[in-house]
């Protein structure tokens, strides 16, 4: 069980890793989903940024 705690662990620190890069340094498909939420742009770099520091405490 140990194990797939880990693994899962590590899916799920990969994912947020991935979409909080994204959101931190604004790519094309974050920057447009924001703008048609009608979300400032500067949430976005905030919401990439906490789950940067998701992915690190699920890695960590």
């Amino acid at each position: 069980m140990d194990i797939f705690i880990w693994i899962l662990q590590g899916v799920l620190g990969a994912a947020f890793l991935i979409a909080g890069l994204g959101k931190t340094f604004g790519s094309k498909m974050h920057k447009e989903a924001f703008k048609k939420w009608q979300l400032p742009q500067w949430f976005r770099v905030v919401t990439g940024l906490v789950e940067l520091v998701a992915a690190v405490l699920l890695i960590a």
